[in-house]
C-alpha cells in the first residue's frame, strides 16, 4: 500500500511537469495496477487472521504450585497467574 501511495504522489508531482499524453497514461495505468494489487494483498492478509470468536480459549483447570496459581486453557496453554485469579477465557 505504501508503494502505491508513493507512486500516486509521484504522479501528482509529475502532473505539473511536461509529460506527453502517452507517458501520463502509462503512469496512471501503473498506479492503478499497483492500487488493485495492494487492495488484493490487503484482503488476503486479512483473511489469514482468525476471527476473535475463534481465538477464545476457556479455562479448563487451575491449581496451586508453591503459592502461585497455574491456569490451563482449552488449547493446552498454561499460565502462571501468581496470586491473581485465573481469567475464565483468554
Amino acid at each position: 500500500m505504501r508503494h502505491a501511495t508513493t507512486l500516486i504522489l509521484a504522479s501528482v508531482i509529475l502532473a505539473g511537469c511536461d509529460m506527453t499524453p502517452e507517458q501520463s497514461q502509462r503512469l496512471m495505468a501503473i498506479s492503478g495496477g499497483l492500487r488493485a494489487a495492494s487492495q488484493s494483498l490487503q484482503a488476503s492478509e486479512n483473511a489469514n487472521y482468525m476471527q476473535p470468536s475463534m481465538m477464545t480459549r476457556h479455562l479448563r483447570n487451575q491449581w496451586l504450585v508453591r503459592g502461585g496459581r497455574m491456569c490451563q486453557y482449552s488449547d493446552g496453554t498454561v499460565l502462571n497467574m501468581g496470586i491473581n485469579l485465573c481469567p475464565l477465557s483468554i
